[in-house]
């Protein structure tokens, strides 16, 4: 809340609500996930309220964004665990977090070779999880 305050937006009730929320999501989820979490509960929060700030959390650093399926996004909270990268299938969309100290080492060196000072960095390979792999292979043999 602190850092929508620091950017001059209201802490109106439905922001405590929906930041409140994605505290409590324990996987990643997309907007239609939040709305329909908030709808279950006792709060009112109006979509348009929440689909307006989740571009402002991630903007702020409190949400990390995860593409999915084109123009599907899904997010997770940035602070709720430890920093890891992600594996996301096109063809089903599953998202695999992993984490790689070797491939933190060498982003971190790139970034201090050419001066930069890196606030943080985000890793999506896109691709085909094994089991779409296995399939699409399946496919190709069975049409030659």
């Amino acid at each position: 809340m602190q850092r929508l305050a620091d950017r001059g937006l209201r802490l109106t009730q439905q922001r405590r609500c929906i930041v409140a929320q994605i505290g409590a999501q324990e996987a990643h989820f997309d907007a239609e996930d939040l709305v329909s979490s908030l709808a279950a509960g006792d709060d009112r929060v109006s979509r348009a309220t929440v689909y307006r700030l989740l571009p402002v959390l991630v903007e702020v650093g409190v949400l990390r964004e995860v593409m999915r399926f084109g123009s599907r996004r899904e997010f997770e909270p940035v602070e709720a665990s430890e920093h890891h990268e992600h594996l996301v299938c096109e063809r089903c969309g599953a998202v695999i977090e992993f984490r790689d100290q070797a491939l933190e080492d060498a982003i971190e060196s790139a970034a201090r070779k050419r001066g930069f000072e890196m606030h943080r960095h985000s890793v999506e390979m896109v691709g085909l999880c094994p089991r779409c792999a296995r399939a699409q292979a399946r496919a190709e043999e069975d049409r030659s």
